[in-house]
């Protein structure tokens, strides 16, 4: 990755919304890491996109979070969040359990994700840490 282009971290880059941002900005000279669970879809993006950089991480795991931060040296100058999945099934269909267990999935891997890599242009990540 380049040091003189902007560098942004994209969590949730290897499919979905993700994935099409990461690409997009690729396409616009940006230096990315693509973040996101699947092993398989980042290698894929690995290569058609060798020059990026390309970390699995499940933000769901404070562990893989603290994994991710130590992966990644490049001061960044934004950090796209775009984790997560999408279960189709209306509220008032699921259990309290279903929808407690979706709800930690989305809103505590944003919320420790955010504390996790919260930053300042042009810092690492381990510096903010």
């Amino acid at each position: 990755m380049s040091s003189d282009k902007p560098s942004i971290l994209v969590l949730g880059g290897s499919s979905g919304l993700g994935k099409q941002i990461g690409i997009h900005l690729t396409k616009n000279d940006y230096n990315v890491c693509f973040s996101g669970r699947s092993k398989e879809k980042l290698n894929l993006l690995r290569e058609e996109y060798p020059h990026q950089k390309f970390e699995d991480a499940d933000l769901s795991k404070t562990s893989e979070i603290d994994a991710l931060v130590e992966k990644i040296q490049t001061p960044l100058d934004g950090v796209v969040y775009s984790a997560g999945i999408i279960k189709l099934k209306p509220f008032n269909f699921m259990s309290l359990e279903e929808f407690q267990a979706f709800f930690n999935d989305q809103s505590c891997s944003a919320i420790l994700s955010h504390t996790k890599t919260n930053f300042k242009k042009k810092k690492s990540l381990k510096e903010l840490r």
